[in-house]
C-alpha cells in the first residue's frame, strides 16, 4: 500500500473514534524524560555524596544504584553537579593509610612492593614468628598490587581528602572509616557487595589457622635482600625456591 494512502486511512480511523479532537496536532516529546528523574530531593542526594564522601559521578551513580535503587545516567549526573556549581574533586597532597590488621582469617602471606620498610629485619624475622610468607613483587611491577593500590586511592578520596591529619579525634575517624569501608561500602570490584560480605561467602573455602601452620615451611623462607638480582643470586646458591 501507498505511504500516503496508509496515511489518509489512520487519520480517518482516528477521526471515526475521536472526532475533531484526534485530528489535532499532537507533541512527538517522548513521555520519558530524563529531567523527570532529576527532583529536588535527588538532587540533594547527589550533592551530599559528593560533598561529605568527596565521590565523583562514576562512584555517585554506583552508590545510587547499589543504596537506593535508582538508575541515573553520567549525563545527569554531571548535570546536576554543573548547575549547582560544584568543583572539581579535593586531592590530597599526601596521606599516610593505616593497617588494618583485625582480619577474619588468617594471614599466609603478605605481598609488598620494594619498600625499604618491608625489608627490615625485624619485619621479616616476626613474619616467620608467625608462620606468615613474605614475597615482594618484582621492581617496576606496581600492577601486581593493584587491589593494594586501588584501596589507597579510594582511602585519599574519600577519607583523607575531608579531614584535617593535625585534627584531634583523627584516630577515631580512622575507625569509623575501617569499619564502613569493610561493613558498609558497596564495592565495585565486589558487583555491589561489601568486603564482609564477599569475606563470609569464602568462609567456608578459608583455611583454619592450625591448616595454614602444617603448610608453613620454616626451611623454605630466609630473609630477603630489597636488591632483587642479589636476592635471586643468593637464592639459588641456597637452593631456595
Amino acid at each position: 500500500m501507498d505511504k500516503e494512502i496508509k496515511t489518509r486511512l489512520g487519520w480517518v480511523e482516528l477521526y471515526r473514534e475521536t472526532g475533531n479532537a484526534g485530528l489535532r496536532s499532537r507533541g512527538r516529546r517522548p513521555k520519558p524524560s530524563p529531567n523527570q528523574k532529576r527532583t529536588p530531593t535527588l538532587e540533594e542526594r547527589i550533592l551530599m555524596l559528593r560533598k561529605k564522601r568527596n565521590l565523583g559521578a562514576r562512584r555517585i551513580q554506583s552508590d545510587l544504584l547499589w543504596e537506593d535503587d535508582i538508575r541515573l545516567s553520567l549525563g545527569t549526573i554531571h548535570k546536576v553537579l554543573i548547575n549547582a556549581e560544584v568543583g572539581p574533586l579535593k586531592r590530597p597532597r599526601a596521606a599516610n593509610t593505616a593497617c588494618a590488621t583485625n582480619v577474619p582469617y588468617p594471614a599466609q602471606r603478605v605481598q609488598t612492593d620494594q619498600g625499604p620498610k618491608f625489608f627490615a629485619c625485624k619485619v621479616q624475622g616476626q613474619l616467620m614468628n608467625y608462620g606468615i610468607k613474605f614475597r615482594p613483587i618484582r621492581p617496576a611491577s606496581p600492577h601486581l598490587n593493584g587491589k593494594v593500590e586501588r584501596s589507597q586511592k579510594t582511602d585519599k578520596i574519600e577519607f583523607y581528602a575531608l579531614c584535617d591529619l593535625e585534627a584531634p579525634g583523627l584516630e577515631d575517624r580512622l575507625s569509623e572509616w575501617q569499619h564502613y569501608y569493610i561493613w558498609r561500602r558497596p564495592h565495585g570490584a565486589l558487583k555491589g557487595k561489601t568486603p564482609i560480605q564477599r569475606a563470609t561467602e569464602l568462609m567456608k573455602d578459608t583455611p583454619y589457622w592450625d591448616d595454614v601452620s602444617v603448610l608453613y615451611d620454616p626451611t623454605k623462607e630466609q630473609i630477603k635482600e630489597r636488591n632483587y638480582r642479589v636476592d635471586l643470586q643468593l637464592r639459588e646458591l641456597k637452593g631456595c625456591p
